[in-house]
């Protein structure tokens, strides 16, 4: 018989406890190496500040359409991003629009010491406001022909806007007032891309975008599917803007693991959200038979319809240079260089994995861009002011689109000094 008093002694369960807490942040730690060397394993390496970059690129995008309270912010309207309204020529337009047009009214005016340039496009002319419209602003100033002008850009460039809004907003502006010395249009991307999506929506390809215009009249629809369905489009919103500021305001996304997590986390929502807003919008528009949003009998072909698109973006062009022409405006067209064209840039790895689009995105630019670069020379047989930017980026190897369009200020900058330069070369 073994002697009792020879026994090893048991733990405690308190004890044990203790233990695995005190060997918690070592087995955290191995839990962090061991992913980051399978990251590595596989030829990945984890970057905190991309990870962030990306999970609020995706969030912006996610929040960005249907617009829940919560992204008007905590301080109220002093703080919030603008927010989405009817139109009534443009269709939809920010809420900040009546004040800007208020300004302008007397501050735009010829034969003064500026040289004000009223600029249109989608998104990406937004982005090259922020981030070219200096460089723009310089190349042109240094000219002998601006001595004693300062050159003002004035952004009437709207996320989600293609033509006939430009063409629209245009008119209204001038009819306002407004008395600029140029007129700058930097689009393309939209007229192809989001004309095809419209009609993936049930919408006719020539009304504004769908996804931006129709739920700001659903006020037409009360359907309790579609109720449904907008309420999850909502709570997903709220959930990966809780997730974001969880994982970015505690600085979680510096851990490989976690980080992954939350962007993989926040992906999912986004991928889940595009679905049920396709749904929504489908189900808001009478799956395309509602007058409203269907208008006139569209193409039946995919490509009948960027045929359609690229027609639109070719006569509002062409309108917009007589409007400006009777008047003495200078206008200058440019159409601006994106990702999925074949051709504009030497893509990378990154921009491959961060560059992803719906097929109405991919199809719009694949068979839409040959037309506009040919309707492009057409415009100029007919006297317009065009530069074909889609090539700027041609040869080039480094990492400048972060989504399927956008691109960083460096190549913004590189956008904005050709522009300049041609917008010179046209000048009369």
């Amino acid at each position: 018989m073994s002697d009792p008093s020879l026994a090893k002694p048991r733990w405690s369960l308190r004890k044990k406890l203790l233990l695995q807490l005190a060997l918690l942040p070592l087995e955290l730690a191995a839990v962090e190496l061991g992913f980051r060397g399978y990251l590595r394993w596989k030829g990945e390496f984890y970057s905190a500040w991309r990870t962030e970059l990306e999970v609020r690129r995706i969030l912006q995008a996610l929040t960005s359409r249907l617009q829940t309270q919560e992204a008007l912010g905590d301080k109220g309207l002093s703080v919030r991003k603008p927010v989405e309204l009817v139109h009534p020529y443009a269709g939809f337009d920010i809420d900040q629009t009546a004040e800007i047009v208020t300004e302008e009214t007397t501050s735009v005016k010829r034969g003064d010491s500026s040289y004000d340039i009223l600029l249109f496009g989608g998104s990406v002319a937004g982005h090259f406001e922020a981030f070219g419209g200096t460089t723009f602003a310089q190349v042109l100033e240094a000219d002998p022909r601006f001595q004693g002008k300062r050159v003002k850009l004035w952004l009437h460039a709207r996320g989600g806007f293609k033509q006939p809004q430009h063409l629209t907003m245009m008119a209204y502006l001038l009819s306002a007032g407004i008395e600029p010395e140029a007129a700058v249009l930097l689009d393309g991307f939209n007229e192809v891309a989001l004309s095809l999506q419209n009609t993936d929506f049930g919408g006719n390809p020539l009304f504004p975008t769908m996804a931006q215009w129709a739920p700001l009249l659903s006020s037409t629809y009360s359907d309790a599917g579609g109720v449904e369905t907008l309420e999850g489009i909502r709570e997903r919103q709220r959930n990966a803007k809780s997730t974001s500021e969880l994982v970015l305001g505690w600085g979680l996304h510096n851990s490989a693991v976690i980080g992954t997590l939350a962007r993989g986390r926040i992906v999912r929502m986004y991928n889940e959200n595009y679905d049920a807003t396709q749904k929504y919008l489908v189900s808001l528009m009478g799956s395309g038979s509602h007058p409203v949003f269907s208008g006139p009998k569209r193409p039946g072909t995919r490509e009948g319809v960027v045929q359609q698109a690229a027609r639109a973006w070719f006569e509002s062009s062409l309108s917009m240079h007589a409007i400006c022409a009777a008047r003495g405006i200078t206008f200058f067209h440019t159409l601006q260089p994106t990702l999925h064209d074949e051709g504009s840039k030497v893509v990378s790895e990154e921009e491959t994995r961060t560059g992803s689009a719906p097929d109405s995105f991919r199809d719009g630019v694949r068979l839409g861009y040959p037309r506009l670069r040919a309707l492009g020379e057409k415009l100029r047989v007919q006297g317009v002011s065009f530069y074909d930017g889609s090539r700027v980026f041609a040869g080039r190897t480094e990492t400048f689109y972060y989504d399927n369009c956008h691109f960083n200020k460096e190549a913004t900058e590189i956008l904005a000094e050709e522009m300049a330069k041609q917008f010179l070369a046209a000048l009369k």
